[in-house]
């Protein structure tokens, strides 16, 4: 397959045409713990693993550690995806029950929101104590509760339930537009950016790229994509970008912390807009309980909150993914559903960090109402991306 990538590095390609003018001059690179990240982003800013660079969140760094050390006193090893298949008890635990882990606060049944740090466990059943037969939860680890949350398995927003509600063919496209390969299917343009030096639709790879398949250089993005609601007519008429790069998703081994990909663009084809904000550019980190919102081709805009910073979680296409920001809907509405894959995630806390980009939606549950996202800071430094659009042209 054209593209390929080598080891856990990303691919590097020279875009189908020459850089658009105007485009700005590629930052310095500087290694932050085991990756590269552009200059200026600080070790607080990346998030890596807990014996390197970690993201705080706000949270004591032992946390992170405690997480890690639940993990591994569970049989829960990152190179044995496997064990996350799926989620677990009240108490003790059967392993194959797990969905995953994440860092956020205790919720009491009877009070609520206890203002008590906690490393969470994801099962998909919770069980009477009686019925476990392996390794129980423990109550605290490493100085910090525990907490037990019931959640089924995860899965790419994908295949297209139902009517879109951002349809429509649209010059320049802007965020919260259906885009996606011809013959394939339709995700939702995230933003524009620009790295290795040129303007870039931002979205996932299993919308951009359908996960590792298609071919840089030569696979066409079309708005709208294609789908049984909107047609394309041609490749001409409904291009807006070619693939420049997707990074690899990792099966069976290690970690995955993006499914995120860029298409080569320019401005007759999309724009910096959003359907429903005005984007402030300068990325942030997520915060606990942070209220959020985000612009999707099938659901359109709709908000949220953030209830797990560090989420790692097993996805139901085979890929374990770590780092993730875990999101819940508002009691009225969902937050997302399939076709919204690929959708950039911003704060929408009143203020000077409004519309600041925080995550890249990528799967959810969405009968729970539970979305899962790419931290930011994960995604611009896998991607290399340097600067995030948020005008018309460009």
């Amino acid at each position: 397959m054209a593209g390929k990538k080598s080891g856990s590095e990303t691919d590097r390609v020279s875009s189908p045409t020459d850089p658009p003018s105007g485009a700005s001059e590629s930052s310095q690179y500087a290694k932050v713990g085991r990756v590269t990240v552009p200059a200026g982003l600080t070790q607080a800013q990346v998030f890596v693993s807990s014996s390197s660079a970690v993201r705080m969140f706000g949270f004591d760094r032992g946390i992170f550690d405690a997480q890690r050390d639940l993990e591994l006193q569970l049989g829960l090893d990152a190179t044995s995806p496997q064990v996350f298949s799926a989620a677990s008890t009240a108490g003790p635990v059967d392993r194959s029950n797990i969905v995953g882990t994440g860092i956020s606060e205790k919720i009491s049944s009877s009070i609520g929101h206890t203002a008590v740090p906690c490393v969470r466990v994801y099962v998909k059943r919770k069980v009477h104590e009686s019925e476990i037969t392996e390794v129980p939860i423990p109550k605290q680890i490493g100085g910090f509760e525990t907490d037990v949350i019931e959640m089924g398995p995860v899965t790419p927003f994908a295949a297209i339930p139902s009517t879109p509600r951002f349809m429509g063919y649209e010059r320049p496209a802007r965020g919260g537009s259906g885009i996606g390969p011809a013959g394939v299917g339709t995700g939702t343009l995230g933003c524009v950016c620009v790295a290795q030096n040129k303007f870039c639709i931002l979205s996932n790879n299993h919308v951009l790229a359908n996960n590792d398949q298609l071919p840089v250089n030569s696979t066409h993005i079309l708005q709208p994509g294609p789908s049984r609601f909107e047609m394309p007519h041609s490749v001409q008429l409904n291009f807006v970008g070619t693939l420049l790069v997707a990074r690899r998703l990792n099966r069976g081994g290690a970690d995955t912390r993006v499914d995120a990909a860029l298409a080569w663009t320019d401005s007759p084809f999309t724009s910096g807009e959003h359907k429903s904000y005005q984007l402030n550019p300068t990325p942030m980190e997520p915060e606990l309980w942070m209220p959020v919102r985000k612009d999707g081709w099938m659901t359109g805009s709709t908000v949220g909150q953030i209830d797990d910073v560090n989420h790692r979680i097993s996805t139901t296409n085979g890929y374990m993914f770590a780092g993730q920001i875990r999101i819940v809907g508002s009691s009225s509405s969902l937050f997302s559903y399939p076709g919204d894959s690929g959708s950039l995630i911003v704060c929408d806390r009143p203020g000077s960090d409004r519309f600041r980009p925080v995550g890249l939606l990528f799967a959810g549950l969405a009968e729970s109402n539970v979305t899962v996202a790419n931290n930011i800071f994960s995604v611009q430094s896998e991607l290399q991306i340097t600067e995030f659009i948020n005008r018309r042209n460009y």
